[in-house]
């Protein structure tokens, strides 16, 4: 589990007595804490559990009010892969691989807001393929990148070497698969794509 806090703005005493929030790698208050976190954070920050289970514990006294946090949780893989929660703040998904791979990523956002991914940075490449393949017409499922709506199944999109993303896709759905595969030993996969969610209805084109 990843839990990243865009904001956050507590009380700030010596030792977090008052206001605080307490960060456990696990279920219980017995497990390791990760931090224990009060005042004001000007940069992102983020934790990362060892298992399946983290546990937050949030304490306030009634004296002085602060804005607060805001934080978002993934579900993520060692390898590659995960369950990501999107909101306005952009937030990265980078995949890096060489030979046979097969990642898949879901992403969410709140129901009645759009995604939007910006795709930063599209390589791949196989050490099999000529320029002339490259030019040819069609995308192989077996060796790209595809978008599904998570709800119904449907078909969206498909990316790869002669078929590549604009580099901002504008999707009208708030939960979205996306599955990458390399199939052969010679593939290489180098995407960072950027996530983040709105509430505004943009035409969009497919010509990048």
């Amino acid at each position: 589990i990843d839990i990243t806090f865009l904001y956050f703005d507590l009380e700030a005493v010596t030792n977090c007595r008052y206001d605080s929030l307490t960060i456990y790698d696990g279920e219980r208050e017995s497990s390791r804490r990760l931090d224990k976190m009060c005042d004001r954070l000007n940069h992102d920050v983020k934790y990362r559990s060892s298992g399946s289970s983290m546990l937050l514990k949030f304490k306030s006294d009634l004296v002085l009010s602060k804005r607060g946090f805001h934080a978002v949780v993934d579900m993520v893989s060692d390898t590659c892969g995960g369950k990501y929660f999107t909101d306005r703040h952009s937030r990265e998904i980078t995949w890096k691989s060489r030979g046979t791979a097969n990642c898949l990523w879901q992403i969410e956002a709140a129901e009645g807001r759009y995604i939007l991914i910006n795709f930063m940075k599209f390589k791949m490449s196989d050490s099999r393929r000529s320029s002339r393949d490259d030019n040819s017409e069609g995308c192989s499922p077996d060796e790209a990148l595809e978008i599904y709506s998570t709800r119904d199944s449907e078909f969206l999109a498909r990316f790869c070497y002669n078929q590549r993303p604009p580099k901002l896709y504008h999707i009208y759905r708030s939960s979205i698969t996306i599955i990458g595969r390399g199939r052969f030993r010679s593939s290489n996969m180098d995407i960072l794509m950027l996530h983040s969610s709105t509430s505004q209805y943009v035409r969009y084109s497919l010509t990048s």
